[in-house]
């Protein structure tokens, strides 16, 4: 098993620079954190800057390959017209020259050690203004740097900018809700600081935007890790009955992680694959709004949940199930005027796994219409469709995939359906970058 070794560095005591208040309380909580969830650590309050080169140097000649390891600094940060710096208890700068000789170099946190290395440096180093005399000369807060392989760089505020502490609380803004989100089993590395983002976000009135820097790879990586129970399972249910926007991605995620074909059935495995797609895309509407970086989300799903639903469907007995009955598309009312994937049907050699879908009403009850398309041995069209009606408990109507021709007859007659509400559906969530990029010019 690899190791998990933490150098956690916190700075409230500065000799040539304003003091601040939380940073100590900040280290000394994810210090408590990191070792609950085993990590081997080394907690340093107040360093100074020899005592900083010294303990970084230790700290990556401990780290062999396929380590775990994590550093966090909370103080001062600044930046140069290259490269970003943290500010030690003894640094002293007077002009924009002294920053390299008397701090340490960001670049220092940066290891590189094997491509099987995961890295996490997270750094709460914008405070305001570090200066006694308030000059602004010299560039505080911290500028863009990239992540090399395996490693994720997390800011506590966008980049040039500063971030916020609250008189009476225990921590600063980004690093209260960080601690709030390690904490959240099973959620991947990545959401830990989307949520982060959308609490500090929401907190501040956008004042304050945590920023992520990554080129991870390979598994997902939680905090804390914790057997998906029953449950669990029951209360997504139980949730989607009620109301599908209740169920956010923090529930659904751990479930589709979790070896899903040993606890849930084929139907709920569609119906839970089906949430993801519209949770992702309800959240980033109502709450990320320009700020989601869709990229992770949709490697998920089209890297790790699409295949394993296609591995399971594979082996699926389909014998006894009734082929679709293509009156039922005609019976439909899609709700919320929304379509959930494409609008037309994937040409065969730029093929991918995908998911057509809405939330319907059938004969007056609520539910979703779930359409999994895939490509079967022989090269042919291959659709698994669903409906799953909100009813206590859920109803599956479950049914024999469809094949070749018999998919595209399917599907026209369900474009036809859909077609009304093509100018109100957002784009699909991999096409998010470019509607960001679109409403930013």
């Amino acid at each position: 098993m690899p190791n998990k070794l933490a150098l956690i560095i916190g700075i409230n005591e500065y000799e040539h620079f304003s003091n601040l208040d939380k940073c100590e309380n900040d280290c000394n909580d994810m210090n408590e954190f990191l070792i609950k969830s085993g990590f081997d650590t080394k907690l340093l309050l107040n360093p100074n800057q020899r005592k900083l080169v010294h303990e970084i140097s230790n700290f990556n000649k401990r780290i062999t390959e396929g380590d775990l390891s994590l550093i966090y600094f909370s103080g001062h940060g600044l930046q140069d017209d290259k490269y970003n710096y943290v500010v030690c208890s003894d640094s002293n700068v007077e002009i924009t020259e002294d920053i390299k000789y008397n701090c340490v170099s960001v670049d220092d946190f940066v290891l590189d050690k094997g491509e099987d290395n995961l890295h996490i440096i997270i750094l709460d180093a914008c405070r305001n203004n570090p200066f006694h005399d308030g000059r602004k000369s010299i560039k505080f807060g911290l500028r863009k740097i990239s992540a090399p392989q395996g490693t994720i760089i997390a800011f506590s505020t966008s980049p040039n900018s500063t971030s916020i502490e609250k008189r009476d609380d225990r921590n600063g803004v980004f690093t209260k809700h960080l601690l709030k989100n390690m904490a959240k089993p099973n959620t991947p590395i990545e959401l830990v600081f989307k949520y982060t983002r959308n609490d500090v976000m929401s907190e501040t009135s956008r004042k304050q935007i945590p920023w992520e820097e990554s080129s991870l790879s390979g598994d997902n990586y939680s905090f804390v890790v914790e057997d998906v129970s029953d449950s669990a399972i029951e209360d997504i249910c139980n949730t989607f009955c009620e109301n599908i926007e209740g169920i956010k991605l923090p529930s659904v995620l751990p479930i589709l992680l979790d070896s899903p074909d040993a606890k849930i059935s084929i139907s709920e495995h569609q119906l839970f694959i089906s949430l993801f797609e519209i949770c992702g895309q309800l959240e980033w509407i109502n709450i990320m709004e320009r700020t989601l970086d869709p990229d992770y989300i949709t490697q998920l799903g089209m890297d790790k949940f699409y295949p394993m639903f296609k591995s399971r469907l594979r082996a699926f007995n389909e014998d006894g199930l009734d082929t679709f009955d293509l009156t039922i598309l005609k019976r439909i009312n899609i709700l919320r005027e929304k379509n959930y994937g494409f609008n037309e049907l994937i040409e065969l050699d730029e093929f991918f796994e995908t998911l057509y879908l809405n939330e319907i009403a059938l004969d007056g009850v609520n539910g979703i219409i779930s359409c999994f398309l895939t490509i079967a041995e022989d090269g042919q069209y291959l659709l698994k469709p669903l409906i799953a009606l909100q009813t206590d408990p859920i109803t599956f109507l479950e049914y024999k995939s469809i094949k070749g021709e018999e998919v595209e007859n399917f599907m026209e007659l369900y474009f036809t359906k859909r077609e009304e509400y093509i100018d109100q559906t957002p784009n699909p969530i991999w096409d998010i970058e470019i509607i960001r990029e679109d409403q930013n010019e």
